[in-house]
Parts: structure tokens; sequence; C-alpha cells
């Protein structure tokens, strides 16, 4: 019993802090799965619960992009040399929205990335016509490290996967980091299709949370660190 109690305080503890380092709440993360109310993550945190359900913890993890049911667990994570794999968890397409931020059934696929990109829950992003068109070809795989552990300057030129939440749907795309003549920075979908050329304005603060930007809300995922771009 003694430690069955001293797990389940151990991924509390661990499931607050990922809350805390994503700047989401048990609220956030019950919107974003469609649940009626966060109460189960409630009732866990505040000992009313000794566990989760798997089905739960796969729910909170798919809320938060890079995090694994192994995170949460408190599982070891392999990260050797002849282990550097990541899953293809995301696919990025402007004007496609979805209920989750990760797809069903990614592969896993084997590229060359340093485990201190690994041990930062890097994951894998698919490119889908249109969006990113002008920096990538269509179907390339992007390496990308959550925002909440990149430790990244946004500046002019860097790549970020965004989203867009609209009611309990979110559009998940590649933009590009822009400086305008004054120094303030926009988001770009750096995509040829016209209905697309609209550019989103950074706030001075950035963080995990998102913000709201003529009426609507966007958030960082991640910052892409590295791609693969297959032969046309």
């Amino acid at each position: 019993m003694k430690k069955t109690n001293e797990q389940s305080e151990e991924r509390r503890k661990i499931l607050r802090e990922t809350l805390e380092e994503h700047g989401l709440t048990a609220t956030d993360i019950a919107r974003r799965n469609g649940w009626k109310n966060p109460n189960k993550i409630y009732n866990f945190l505040n000992d009313q619960s000794d566990s989760l359900s798997t089905d739960t913890y796969e729910q909170i993890a798919s809320a938060m992009p890079g995090v694994t049911v192994q995170d949460l667990l408190g599982q070891p994570k392999r990260t050797s040399a002849r282990e550097a794999k990541i899953k293809l968890t995301t696919a990025c397409q402007a004007g496609t929205f979805r209920d989750f931020f990760s797809i069903s059934e990614g592969e896993t696929i084997a590229l060359p990335i340093n485990q201190e990109k690994i041990a930062a829950g890097a994951f894998g992003a698919s490119v889908i016509w249109p969006g990113g068109d002008l920096i990538y070809r269509e179907h390339s795989i992007l390496v990308c490290v959550p925002f909440a552990k990149s430790r990244v300057q946004l500046k002019a030129g860097r790549h970020l996967v965004v989203q867009k939440f609209v009611d309990k749907k979110m559009e998940i795309t590649i933009r590009e980091v822009i400086s305008d003549k004054t120094g303030r920075l926009w988001l770009s979908h750096k995509s040829d299709d016209p209905r697309f050329s609209g550019a989103v304005q950074l706030p001075k603060a950035i963080g995990p949370k998102p913000w709201v930007s003529n009426g609507e809300r966007y958030a960082i995922a991640a910052v892409v660190v590295g791609s693969y771009q297959p032969e046309s």
C-alpha cells in the first residue's frame, strides 16, 4: 500500500509540473479533449482518487505536444544512440481543423537527432499542403521540440508549429517568424495559397499559454529543429 501511495504522489507531482510547464490547467485539457468537465484530473490531483486510467493518460498526453504517457507515468526514457527514433505525432495543414493534436497510430521514424532533443520530447510532424509550402516540400518530416522545453529565442526565420483554436477544434500549421520594419514579430504561413496570405502578430511576451489575436486563440506548440525533405 505504501509503495502504491508513493507512486500515486509521484505521478501527481509529474502531472502538476507538466501542466505548469505547458501553461495549461485541468480545464484546458478537458476542453481540448471535449470532456464535460475536468473532474477526473482534479480528483486525482486532490488525492480523491488513486490513479488515472490509461485512456485518460493518453488523452492528457495528446493535448500536450511532445508529452508521452511514459513521461506522465515517470517511466525512464530510452535514449541510447541506437534508438534515435521519434514518433510521427502530428500533421500540419492550413485550413484543416481537427479534435486532437496527435494523429492516430503515428509511425516511429529514425532520424539523426541528438540525445538532448530526444530527452526534451522531440517528435515528428508531417507537412501537408497548404501551409509552409514555400519552406518545405509536401510530405516533409519535421523534427520538433515542445516550445516549453526548447529554450530558444523567437526571431525572424524561426519555424514553429502553431495551434489555432476554434471552439473545441484546432488547426495545426507550420509558420515562419517574420519581422516588420518596426521590429515587431509576426507568424506567416509562407504559403503560395492566397487564402493564407495573412500573418498573425506575436505578443511581446510569449509563453506556452494561448494568446488572442483578432478574436482568435493561438498557441506555439513546438519549435522546428530539423527536417527531412523527400526528393520531388
